[in-house]
């Protein structure tokens, strides 16, 4: 076996036994700091709760309207994504020369590469102001540019 087999057999287990332990302890950290928050409420009054106050006195942790925004933000980028997508899959699988679809099929596999977080600054330094400009919104941070930055 050679030096650098030994070495990475080595150090292999030990950094996958650190990224659990890293794991574990945020794990630990994030619920001893929500505890005094938690013991004050229920999990039904957290989840159907619409007011959102964690630094008061008695806190009040309401996701409601967290979560259906989340549902609809994704529901929207369905919405937008899908007819795109099944039209794109239907063309390239019925209507375009071998060498398009290559082409379009190894653009796709670029893009699919691209980082959530770098798709997300683009959508708040492009499609934000964009939307903002072109509703004359005070802030172009809305559903819309968020459904549009999901759909991509």
């Amino acid at each position: 076996m050679h030096l650098s087999d030994r070495f990475t057999s080595g150090i292999v287990p030990i950094m996958a036994v650190s990224v659990l332990a890293l794991y574990i302890g945020l794990v630990l950290y994030m619920a001893i700091e929500a505890w005094p928050a938690l013991i004050h409420m229920s999990w039904t009054d957290i989840v159907t709760g619409t007011v959102w106050k964690p630094m008061a006195q008695s806190p009040v942790l309401g996701l409601a309207y967290i979560i259906s925004a989340s549902l609809y933000v994704s529901l929207l980028s369905l919405i937008w994504a899908l007819p795109l997508g099944i039209g794109t899959s239907v063309g390239l699988s019925l209507g375009v020369s071998p060498r398009i679809r290559q082409f379009c099929l190894s653009t796709i596999d670029m893009i699919a590469g691209i980082p959530s977080v770098i798709v997300g600054f683009i959508g708040l330094a492009v499609v934000v102001p964009a939307i903002q400009s072109m509703f004359s919104l005070s802030t172009g941070e809305s559903i819309l540019s968020a459904s549009l930055v999901l759909a991509f």
